[in-house]
């Protein structure tokens, strides 16, 4: 970074800005009040537009422990990663430009245990800051009574996810382990605090007001991208805490994709966003079902937005059909939904009929891992002889004739079709050519 020369410090203090320049002051002017002075403070300016850099620069002054970085918009999690990498502190702690620490001798308090206690990871208390005033907020302060001098906590004891500005990590355990933060632009935090948290199995809490997060400024917008690493980050918390037992963790991220984030999900659930579907299908794959049944005698095992889409299908479907037919219309993309909830990952899926709903299907399900589109058939396949073969896992395919598939390798036949007479047809005339019933898909559902 600008200017940096290679010290050891005792803490970095690692500040993604971005357009904060009505904060980035006072936020800076609170890690300079610690009295803890042997730290630095890394400042990765992500592509601002308004005054922040001019901001920092000045600042940088009047204290040479500040150092600077300018990138062209990414995003924070990318913004502290650079950051991180060039760090010399034996520990950081992420701070957003917004925010701003408490108690001047939070950082020196939380040094001084980690030396005394070996921690590799010093959590503290949280506040936010609305409208001027500061409201505690409930992070372990229960877990500290009775411990003035803090606590070492057990992360199976925990297994929480937010709120990962609220502590020191030693720098080593990131580095040795590879704990980065992910290319999302929304919740890439979580998985980051859960890989660490993971990989030191513990975390020592000391009893001392460090974080205020101010709330009520931001523009919290949940574009289709951002929603999709919402799920994304979701994924990678539901595979981390059923590969290490973390049953509460885990029964914590479905709740969150369920509730917490249920109809941000539903709103970006789109027709052209079948990356999200895919998405929730690989989510939904992942949930340990059975935790769920044992915990709220839940036994859909579906994801509440697939089945809420999948229901109101079903519901909707001949108010649909029948205004269609008023309008005039028949081949129009309405929001069909490949059905994931009946075929299991790592299928092999032959496509029936390359109509509307056909293609919406092969959009959603060819950069799917979880399912290999091995053929594509179709009554009338002559007319799309002249198309550019599909592409699914890198290769090739035509859309060949109903009667090649009893030379295709496949696990499921799906029939993409609206009508239910015809799909009947469908399916009487591939049990004819030897495919089984059970092999055999017909859903419907709508948007």
């Amino acid at each position: 970074m600008n200017g940096k020369e290679q010290t050891v410090a005792k803490i970095s203090i690692i500040i993604p800005v971005y357009n904060a320049q009505s904060y980035i002051e006072a936020c800076i002017e609170s890690v300079r009040r610690q009295t803890l002075q042997d730290l630095e403070i890394l400042c990765v300016d992500d592509g601002s537009t308004d005054g922040s850099l001019a901001i920092l620069h000045s600042m940088r002054e009047a204290d040479e422990r500040i150092h600077i970085e300018a990138q062209e918009n990414q995003g924070a999690g990318k913004a502290r990663n650079v950051a991180l990498e060039q760090a010399n502190g034996e520990y950081v702690l992420f701070l957003d430009a917004d925010d701003y620490l408490l108690d001047v001798s939070a950082l020196e308090r939380m040094y001084d245990a980690c030396m005394k206690q070996g921690a590799l990871i010093c959590g503290a208390f949280r506040s936010c800051e609305r409208d001027g005033i500061v409201t505690p907020m409930s992070l372990h302060r229960e877990a500290c009574q009775g411990y003035p001098g803090g606590r070492r906590i057990s992360y199976r004891d925990y297994q929480y996810d937010f709120h990962f500005g609220t502590y020191l990590y030693r720098r080593e355990l990131l580095i040795e382990h590879q704990i980065f933060f992910p290319d999302y632009r929304r919740f890439q935090d979580p998985p980051f605090l859960v890989k660490a948290m993971v990989a030191a199995g513990a975390f020592y809490v000391v009893p001392v007001e460090l974080y205020c997060f101010r709330v009520g400024h931001q523009d919290y917008a949940f574009s289709p991208g951002k929603v999709n690493d919402i799920v994304r980050g979701m994924i990678e918390i539901l595979e981390i805490s059923a590969a290490q037992d973390l049953r509460d963790l885990h029964l914590l991220e479905v709740g969150r994709l369920n509730e917490g984030y249920f109809w941000h999900i539903v709103r970006c659930l789109r027709v052209g966003n079948g990356e999200l579907l895919s998405l929730l299908d690989r989510a939904n794959h992942t949930v340990q079902w059975q935790w769920v049944e044992d915990a709220y005698g839940e036994s859909e095992r579906l994801l509440k937005a697939l089945r809420f889409l999948l229901q109101a299908g079903q519901e909707r479907y001949e108010r649909y059909c029948g205004e269609l037919e008023q309008k005039g219309y028949r081949d129009i993309p309405i929001g069909a939904i490949f059905p994931f909830h009946k075929i299991p990952p790592q299928s092999k899926i032959v496509l029936y009929a390359a109509g509307v709903m056909g293609w919406t299907y092969y959009g959603q399900i060819k950069d799917n891992p979880d399912y290999v589109l091995t053929g594509w058939v179709d009554r009338q396949y002559e007319k799309y002889a002249g198309h550019k073969p599909v592409t699914c896992e890198g290769r090739e395919l035509t859309i060949s004739s109903v009667e090649s598939i009893g030379g295709m390798d496949f696990d499921y036949v799906v029939i993409a079709i609206e009508e239910e007479r015809t799909a009947l047809e469908i399916m009487a005339s591939m049990k004819a050519l030897g495919v089984p019933g059970d092999k055999i898909v017909w859903s419907l559902s709508y948007e």
